[in-house]
């Protein structure tokens, strides 16, 4: 019983809170003062979105114009960038070249020295090949 009693008592406040919340002075206009005040409104507002569109149209060509900057940048860039590419490129395999010449450098003079030396045959290759000779014929 207790509970119903409160559970009242807490809804007659609430209501009474509620009605002085909505209480308001009522004013009145009439139809020619507010169409007149809705027009300048409305007025106020198309020069709102005109400005709007002006300065969005400018940010727009300003967007624009910073993109082909940019854009041109990053070309530039990229040519850089390819031409240090093929730079190293060019001197890994000057390297690599030079490495295999000083590590077959060697081996290859002594190739042009065997090819350069005349095939001549020595006194002691002509006894041992008349012996050799001599030895078969038996």
């Amino acid at each position: 019983m207790m509970k119903k009693f409160l559970i009242s008592l807490l809804l007659i406040l609430l209501m009474a809170s509620i009605s002085y919340g909505a209480a308001s002075e009522d004013v009145y206009l009439r139809r020619d003062v507010f169409d007149a005040k809705m027009d300048a409104l409305i007025s106020r507002m198309d020069a709102l979105e005109k400005s709007i569109n002006t300065r969005f149209d400018a940010l727009s060509s300003r967007v624009d114009s910073l993109e082909k900057v940019m854009n041109n940048s990053f070309a530039a860039m990229d040519k850089r960038i390819g031409d240090l590419q093929t730079t190293v490129y060019w001197g890994f395999s000057i390297l690599g070249l030079f490495i295999t010449l000083i590590t077959f450098a060697p081996t290859v003079g002594e190739a042009v020295k065997n090819m350069r030396k005349p095939e001549y045959a020595t006194l002691e290759d002509v006894k041992r090949l008349i012996a050799e000779s001599k030895l078969e014929a038996k």
